[in-house]
């Protein structure tokens, strides 16, 4: 079934996580990323664009993982090459997400890889499990607390 409603309410909560996740998660605050996007004066731009910033790695990684996360949260049907995209994240992710909790990121890790355990989620159980383990690693990544991606 395609419903062209449904297909826009994805790419509408696909935008506005990844929008929320860079305001609130990946800089400092909505306030630091308005001050860090200025455009005038020409000097100031280049001299932030060229300057030399220390990446953290951790978060660099935390980053590229969690947008990639994002992304398949909202893809409009599975297949097996999506679990190709995303899987080897999955530990990553749940380490992030769950922090101290062992037996809950093992319990998530082994749901992701049960409801992907054939082809694709082919029965409702399957895609229940799936989206119920997506919801809590979002959710712990939501409220996980690290540093900031960068300093200056």
């Amino acid at each position: 079934m395609h419903s062209d409603f449904f297909n826009k309410l994805l790419l509408i909560l696909h935008l506005i996580f990844l929008v929320a996740f860079l305001v609130f998660k990946w800089t400092d605050g909505p306030l630091t990323l308005l001050h860090d996007v200025r455009i005038l004066p020409l000097r100031t731009l280049v001299s932030d664009l060229t300057s030399r910033r220390d990446l953290n790695q951790y978060n660099s990684l935390l980053i590229l993982f969690t947008s990639n996360f994002i992304g398949m949260m909202f893809s409009r049907g599975t297949h097996q090459q999506f679990y190709s995209w995303y899987s080897y994240s999955f530990p990553f992710l749940a380490d992030a997400a769950l922090g101290d909790w062992h037996l809950s990121k093992f319990a998530v890790i082994l749901a992701l890889e049960i409801a992907w355990s054939v082809a694709k989620p082919r029965c409702p159980a399957q895609s229940y499990l799936l989206n119920i383990a997506h919801l809590v690693i979002i959710i712990g990544l939501w409220f996980q607390s690290k540093s900031p991606t960068y300093t200056k």
